[in-house]
C-alpha cells in the first residue's frame, strides 16, 4: 500500500486536508475552510453572462464526504487528473550536463546525438477505506514498487495541464477498470495519469583525427538528472578494458587511457597488448621488434640475438655459453636422441660407423655428435625430413671445429 492517510471519522484530519487542496488546485477550484473543520469546494471565479450558473459548492465534513472527489473529479477532468513529479526535467540541456560529465577524452570532444524526452504515464488510483491509499500502475497494468515511485519523484506531483487526446478516451478507461479490478471493491475517490520523461540518445565521441565512436543510454530522465544512473563506459574491444578516459592512437584505434603505453625504441604510442618487454634489456617495446629464444623461450630484442657456433641459431643472450648455446655445450644421450639416429643412419649409411652418439633434437632440428676412433662428427639436421644442414669435425683431442660452412 501506497502513501496510506489515516481518517478520522469525526472529521479530516492534516494529511486529508492536503489530498483534498491537491485535488482542489488540480481542478482550479477554491477550497474554503468552515468553523467546524469542513470544507467546501467551489470554483474560483463566477461564470461569465452566458456561462451557467456554478454547481452548488461540493461540502467534505467526514471521511465519507471524501467519495464526493471522484464525482467532482469526473465533472472536472473527465476521469483522470494529469501531473508529472515535482522537478521533473522538461530539456535536454540539464541531463546533457550529468550525462557528458564523466567523460576525458584526449584531442578530442564528446557530445549527445539525437538525444529525445518521451513522456511515459503511470497510473495513481486512490481509494477510501479505513485510510486514503494510492495504488500505482504501469503501462503492463503491473503494480509499481514504492521504490521506483521514490526514485522517480511521483511521491510528490504537480498537476499539469491535459496531454491526454480524446481519441485516447477508450484506452485509458480499459486501462484504469484494469488497474481497478485488483483493488476489489474499495470507494475510488481519485484517479491520476503522472507522467515521467523517459530519455533515450547517444553520446557521441569524435577526435581530432577523425575517429568516432557512439554509446547509447536510455532511462528515466529524473534518475539521469539526479545522477542515480551511470553514464556508459566505452569498453575497448581489444584490451577490455572499460572506461571514461579515452585516447586514440596513431592508427586511429580508440581505447582507454590506461590501455596504452610507449615503445621505447620508437616512441610510437600503441594499445599495450601490441608492446611486450625485452627479457633482455627490460624495455617495453612493438611485439614485432621481439623474438622467441628456442631454448629459453623467452622474449627479446632480435637485435641482441646471439649466433651458436655450432646450430647457427639466434638465441638469446641469456641462453649462450661463450660462444655456443646452452643445447650445445651441454649435449647429452637420451631416448629421443637415439631414435633420430637410428633413422639418420637408415637414410645415410655413411655414418653408420659412429657411435657413442650425443647431442639435442628439438621439433625442427637436431645436433648429434658422434665419434669413429679418434675422430669426431657433428652433424646438423633438419627434422622430420633428415636433411643434413651442417656436418663439422675434429680430432678426437683437438678443440677446434671445422665445419663445411
Amino acid at each position: 500500500m501506497a502513501d496510506p492517510t489515516v481518517l478520522n471519522e469525526s472529521g479530516l484530519d492534516a494529511a486529508s486536508r492536503d489530498y483534498v487542496a491537491w485535488v482542489a488546485d488540480a481542478l482550479s477550484l477554491q477550497m474554503q475552510t468552515d468553523s467546524g473543520g469542513g470544507i467546501a469546494l467551489l470554483p474560483l471565479a463566477p461564470p461569465a453572462d452566458n456561462e451557467p450558473p456554478p454547481a452548488a459548492p461540493i461540502s467534505l465534513d467526514t471521511t465519507s464526504d471524501l467519495a464526493k472527489l471522484w464525482d467532482l473529479q469526473r465533472q472536472f477532468a473527465g476521469g483522470a487528473i494529469e501531473s508529472q513529479a515535482s522537478g521533473e526535467p522538461s530539456h535536454v540541456p540539464g541531463i546533457a550536463a550529468v550525462v557528458l560529465e564523466p567523460y576525458k577524452i584526449r584531442d578530442g570532444r564528446v557530445q549527445l546525438a539525437g538525444c529525445t524526452l518521451e513522456p511515459r504515464p503511470f497510473l495513481r488510483i486512490s481509494t477510501l477505506g479505513s485510510e486514503i491509499e494510492h495504488h500505482w500502475f504501469g503501462r503492463d497494468g503491473i503494480k509499481i514498487e514504492n521504490e521506483l515511485l521514490s526514485r522517480l519523484n511521483l511521491d510528490r506531483l504537480d498537476a499539469i495541464p491535459p496531454r491526454l487526446k480524446p481519441g485516447d478516451k477508450a484506452t485509458m478507461t480499459a486501462w484504469i477498470d484494469a488497474a481497478a479490478s485488483s483493488l476489489g471493491t474499495t470507494q475510488r475517490i481519485g484517479v491520476t495519469v503522472a507522467w515521467s520523461q523517459w530519455v533515450a540518445g547517444k553520446v557521441r565521441i569524435q577526435f581530432d583525427q577523425g575517429a568516432q565512436t557512439s554509446l547509447a543510454f536510455q532511462g528515466w530522465a529524473i534518475e539521469w538528472e539526479k545522477g542515480l544512473l551511470p553514464p556508459p563506459m566505452f569498453k575497448c574491444p581489444i584490451t577490455e578494458i572499460e572506461s571514461y578516459d579515452l585516447v586514440c592512437t596513431e592508427d586511429g584505434t580508440i581505447t582507454a587511457r590506461e590501455g596504452v603505453g610507449r615503445c621505447e625504441l620508437t616512441e610510437r604510442e600503441v594499445l599495450r597488448t601490441e608492446l611486450g618487454q625485452c627479457a633482455v634489456s627490460g624495455k617495453n617495446v612493438l611485439n614485432d621488434m621481439l623474438t622467441t629464444c628456442p631454448i629459453s623461450h623467452e622474449r627479446f630484442l632480435s637485435e641482441l640475438a646471439k649466433k651458436c657456433d655450432w646450430c647457427q641459431r639466434l638465441v638469446s643472450p641469456h641462453a649462450m655459453d661463450k660462444n655456443r648455446c646452452q643445447q650445445c655445450s651441454n649435449a647429452t644421450q637420451n631416448e629421443a636422441l637415439q631414435n633420430i639416429v637410428d633413422k639418420l643412419q637408415s637414410a645415410h649409411p655413411e655414418y653408420q660407423k659412429l657411435s657413442n652418439w650425443q647431442g639435442w633434437v628439438s621439433d625442427e632440428l637436431a645436433l648429434l655428435i658422434g665419434r669413429h676412433w679418434f675422430s669426431e662428427t657433428l652433424l646438423l639436421v633438419s627434422c622430420p625430413d633428415l636433411q643434413i644442414q651442417r656436418i663439422g669435425s675434429r680430432r678426437r683431442f683437438s678443440k677446434a671445429w671445422h665445419f663445411d660452412a
